[in-house]
């Protein structure tokens, strides 16, 4: 699963690729030749790829390194291309120059002439191992079937958790209990604790009755430094100098201080070890004035630890008639439905009560007909890998009935933290500098629009979920699932399509010669990251940075390694976002291929944008 997401890409820039030979008048017939061969191998292989047979599974890994160096040979030929047009050298010649000097076509004739020899074997292996007489599903969806226009919905009610949702409100505001407590939502599976704490934090009764609400993820790679500042940022957002100087003991005093003065709510989502919880609390105050905390966790031990004298809120699987009635508004559909109601007992099979898999399921059978459902319904688990869990099974299911247009948009959405709030419009920029976005030349559409009907298919099949909406009713924010972050962000960095840098570490793949970076996102400040391993970046894209005065050196050094070191051949997509006043270096007109970059520079707020 998501091993085709880089063959895809590539596909795409070969075709590219294809066109600009076609319209040079000397180039060498060879050349032409091979990328056609290539072009056709990739289709076949790509065929192969999306069937997601186990089978398949060991001849994906040493596939890849193929595709990455034929990206770079790809990439690097359509970039001279576009530089040569740029400067304009037939603008005043009657009879055009060659597009490329001989010795240029010759050389990359000779890389195409490696990777169609490359991909011809690859292809040899899967057809040895794959039958493709078994493909039973039709995965030639196209941009032309992204015509549906987006339903804006309601927030979501919780369907099963109406009575959790009043006990929690009355623990919060009706309890006559003034000292600190800490309620806790407490289930092993994904069943819905962070959407129940977000709904009860949302809410207009509880944002009236706390004077302060501060939502913190914990995450186990985020510093306690951070963590620190994350909440104090939340609470006053201004008139903040020099906080990121402080150590631990200072940013808890100084938070402490703060919280004393005011009733609060903080909700601490998915906490996996008490040790997370003892670090923040000792800047908690109890004021005995009615103040809250929200905890939610996998493990019901952390619950009776942090909080011995609470009980916990425990979630359970949704029961039948609860699932039932989640998915039909999952489908838009009614329950006296004749031909809905015959696919109901084997829909409550495969979804075992769990909210994630209702609501993914939904998303997936609404883009078919009734007639197609039982493709879906009665697949077997095992063709997607041996002792799947029912959620991960229909995980599998969504995303290999994706469209190959919107799996590279997909995946990219794992190159953000965890539960970030996605601008839309950053998100569909980014896309277009990727080039994920895919026009067809006759059809004559605005990239802007084909975008947004990817972003609609992405959150009509319910893979992508809206934060926020805009008063019109467009998407103002977006984000991926929980469950489906935890699931394709190893995956994404698995095939090498993104790279992580987590915090409180180095970049990992400085230990590895063998790899390259193509798409770098900094989270929490880069501390190292070597020059042979940014050759091949082409984007490089950060969040809500902590440490002013790091970042802002930091990401001058990096882009000082990338221009000497000649990776700005590649690099497309520089979005500093995140990044307070960066230092960038005076040559940055270096990068060539610059698509998009964002961010705030010591004279104000910059943005260039080019698609």
């Amino acid at each position: 699963m998501a091993a085709e997401v880089p063959t895809i890409i590539l596909l795409d820039k070969m075709q590219k690729m294809l066109l600009v030979l076609a319209e040079e008048r000397f180039i060498f017939p060879g050349l032409r030749s091979r990328v056609g061969i290539a072009v056709n191998e990739l289709k076949q292989i790509l065929s192969f790829l999306e069937l997601e047979i186990p089978s398949g599974t060991k001849l994906k890994a040493p596939f890849l390194p193929t595709v990455h160096c034929a990206d770079y040979i790809t990439e690097s030929f359509l970039l001279t291309t576009l530089q040569r047009r740029r400067k304009g050298v037939t603008k005043f010649i009657k009879t055009p120059l060659m597009a490329f000097p001989p010795w240029t076509q010759l050389l990359f004739s000779l890389e195409m002439k490696k990777v169609v020899k490359s991909f011809r074997a690859i292809s040899c292996e899967f057809t040895k191992t794959l039958d493709l007489a078994n493909k039973t599903q039709d995965l030639s969806i196209q941009v032309s079937a992204l015509e549906k226009k987006l339903i804006h919905l309601e927030p979501d009610v919780l369907v099963g958790r109406e009575d959790l949702e009043k006990e929690l409100v009355a623990r919060l505001i009706h309890d006559n209990e003034q000292r600190l407590r800490v309620i806790s939502l407490v289930s092993k599976e994904p069943l819905g604790k962070t959407a129940l704490a977000r709904k009860v934090y949302d809410r207009l009764d509880i944002r009236q009755h706390f004077q302060c609400r501060v939502w913190l993820r914990v995450p186990r790679d985020l510093e306690d430094h951070d963590r620190l500042l994350i909440i104090i940022k939340q609470i006053l957002p201004r008139d903040l100098k020099n906080v990121e100087l402080m150590d631990d003991t200072q940013l808890t005093y100084m938070l402490y201080n703060i919280l004393m003065e005011l009733k609060f709510l903080i909700v601490l989502d998915d906490v996996c070890s008490v040790d997370d919880w003892t670090m923040l609390v000792r800047s908690f105050p109890d004021t005995v004035n009615g103040s809250r905390v929200i905890l939610t966790t996998r493990d019901i031990n952390i619950a009776s630890e942090v909080d011995p004298w609470s009980c916990p809120l425990e979630l359970s699987p949704l029961t039948n008639e609860q699932s039932w009635e989640l998915f039909l508004k999952k489908v838009r559909r009614q329950e006296n439905s004749s031909d809905l109601n015959s696919f109901k007992d084997e829909i409550l099979r495969i979804c075992h009560g769990l909210p994630p898999s209702i609501v993914l399921l939904g998303g997936l059978l609404i883009t078919l007909e009734s007639s197609e459902w039982s493709k879906v319904t009665r697949s077997d688990p095992a063709h997607f890998g041996e002792d799947l869990s029912p959620l991960l099974h229909i995980v599998g299911l969504s995303y290999h009935r994706l469209p190959s247009v919107l799996k590279p948009c997909f995946l990219y959405l794992a190159l953000f933290p965890k539960g970030y709030e996605i601008p839309t419009r950053r998100l569909l920029l980014l896309w277009l500098a990727e080039g994920f976005v895919q026009m067809s030349p006759k059809a004559g559409n605005v990239p802007e629009d084909v975008a947004k009907k990817y972003l609609e298919e992405l959150i009509r099949r319910n893979v992508i979920e809206i934060a926020r909406w805009k008063s019109d009713g467009s998407p103002k924010t977006c984000r991926l699932p929980f469950f489906l972050y935890d699931v394709f962000l190893p995956k994404a960095e698995e095939i090498g399509f993104v790279h992580i840098h987590h915090c409180g570490s180095d970049c990992t793949y400085a230990d590895s010669s063998e790899s390259s970076i193509w798409r770098f996102a900094d989270q929490f400040g880069v501390k190292s990251i070597s020059k042979s391993h940014i050759q091949h970046l082409c984007s490089y894209v950060s969040f809500e940075g902590q440490k002013r005065d790091i970042s802002n050196r930091e990401i001058g050094m990096v882009l000082n390694r990338i221009i000497s070191k000649g990776g700005f051949i590649l690099l497309k997509v520089l979005d500093l976002e995140g990044v307070y006043k960066p230092l960038l270096p005076e040559n940055l007109g270096k990068l060539q291929n610059l698509s998009v970059y964002r961010g705030s520079t010591l004279l104000g707020d910059f943005r260039y944008e080019v698609y």
